[in-house]
């Protein structure tokens, strides 16, 4: 199944989103940058639909929300604004935290250590404190971008 990626192209932290996605999803997928300003772009009608560092609440130049609990079995979410963050619906499947660089946040979710499984078999997001306090297991280089961003 075809997987398409839309993450934000007008800010570094999107960026970094964007080369994360192409290291997990290296075929198969289809990019799609957009950044405030560009034409509107329509949500996939089909395949999996990963986004990253854009909000969900009027999304990639739409005047309306998304209907995201139709799309749950294929979207998910990851993005760290908060006002974003408190515009969506909290079950949508992905990886939010305010305060953490993005491309942090995709790393942790798509290729970090998954071994926190909940009772239900959900994987336990690292906490802010865990980012804040470096005791999350990621690349050095994407430590030292998410503390300069």
């Amino acid at each position: 199944m075809k997987t398409t990626v839309i993450y934000d192209r007008g800010s570094a932290d999107g960026l970094f989103c964007q080369l994360l996605a192409q290291w997990r999803f290296p075929f198969l997928t289809n990019f799609i940058g957009w950044q405030m300003g560009d034409p509107p772009i329509a949500f996939p009608e089909e395949g999996n639909v990963v986004v990253l560092a854009l909000s969900l609440s009027a999304p990639f130049g739409s005047e309306e929300p998304y209907d995201c609990q139709k799309n749950w079995d294929r979207l998910v979410w990851i993005h760290n604004d908060q006002f974003a963050i408190d515009a969506t619906d909290p079950k949508v499947p992905g990886l939010r935290i305010h305060g953490v660089m993005c491309a942090r946040l995709v790393y942790q979710y798509f290729l970090g250590e998954r071994s926190a499984r909940t009772e239900q078999g959900y994987w336990d997001p690292p906490s802010l404190d865990a980012f804040k306090q470096n005791r999350v297991n990621e690349p050095p280089i994407l430590r030292a971008l998410g503390a300069s961003l």
